[in-house]
C-alpha cells in the first residue's frame, strides 16, 4: 500500500471523538516556546499555509470578534475565506471556519488525523521530553483543512503574545493589532512595552502592519 493511500485509510478511521481524546491527551503548552516545533510539522504536513494569503489578528481583547469581522468582509468580496479563533465555547470545531461555517465532524477528524500522522513524526525528530503541543497540533491542522478547501485567504487569531505563538508559522500579508494590555506577563514580560514587542515581533519588514486605537488616559 501506497503512504498516500495508507493516510488515506488512517484520516478516514478517526471520528470527531478519536479526534477530541487525541488532543485532549496533549500537553496545552510545551516545555519550551519556539516555532521550531511548529515549522517542522507544517513541512511535514506539505506547507499548507503556502497555499492561501493570510492575515493575522493579534491583541489583549477583541481578537476574535476582529477576526469574524474581517473573513466576513472578504467573503462579502466575493473571496473563499478561512477563519482561525481560540478559544471555543462547546466544541473544537468552531475554531475553524470556511466562508463563516463551522468545520463538519468529518473534516474535523481528518485534519487532526492528518496533524496527528505528521506530528508523530516530528515528535521521533525532537529532543527527549520535547514534543508537539495541543494549540500546534490544531492550528496544523487548522491549517490543512483551509488548504483542502481551497480558501483564498485565512484570518487567523493568534493564541499568546506573537513571536513564539504557533499562528506565527504563516507569513501574513497583514498583522492587526487590536490593543496591548497586561496579560500573560510571565511569559511575555512586566510592562505594556514589553508585551507589545513580544506581539509586534511578527512583523515582517515592509509588512502591512493595522492598528486598533489606543484607549484615552485616565
Amino acid at each position: 500500500m501506497s503512504r498516500s493511500a495508507r493516510n488515506e485509510h488512517v484520516s478516514h478511521a478517526w471520528t470527531e471523538e478519536r479526534a477530541e481524546r487525541q488532543l485532549h491527551s496533549l500537553e496545552l503548552f510545551g516545555m519550551r516556546f519556539g516555532l521550531d516545533r511548529m515549522r517542522r510539522l507544517m513541512t511535514a504536513l506539505g506547507s499548507p499555509e503556502r497555499s492561501f494569503q493570510s492575515i493575522q489578528v493579534l491583541g489583549t481583547n477583541g481578537k476574535s470578534s476582529t477576526t469574524r469581522m474581517t473573513a466576513a468582509i472578504l467573503q462579502a468580496h466575493g473571496l473563499r475565506t478561512g477563519a482561525y479563533l481560540s478559544p471555543h465555547l462547546v466544541s473544537y470545531r468552531e475554531r475553524v471556519l470556511i466562508d463563516g461555517g463551522e468545520l463538519g465532524a468529518d473534516s474535523f477528524a481528518e485534519g487532526i488525523a492528518r496533524a496527528s500522522a505528521a506530528a508523530e513524526r516530528v515528535n521521533r525528530t525532537l529532543a527527549e521530553g520535547d514534543h508537539i503541543t495541543q494549540f500546534e497540533l490544531l492550528t496544523a491542522a487548522a491549517l490543512w483543512e483551509m488548504a483542502d478547501q481551497q480558501v483564498e485567504v485565512a484570518v487567523i487569531e493568534a493564541g499568546l503574545g506573537g513571536r513564539y505563538d504557533a499562528t506565527s508559522v504563516i507569513e501574513a500579508r497583514v498583522t492587526a493589532l487590536t490593543n496591548v494590555g497586561l496579560e500573560h506577563t510571565r511569559w511575555l514580560g512586566p510592562r505594556i512595552e514589553d508585551i507589545a514587542e513580544e506581539k509586534l515581533a511578527v512583523l515582517p519588514v515592509g509588512g502591512r502592519l493595522v492598528l486598533g486605537l489606543a484607549p484615552a488616559p485616565a
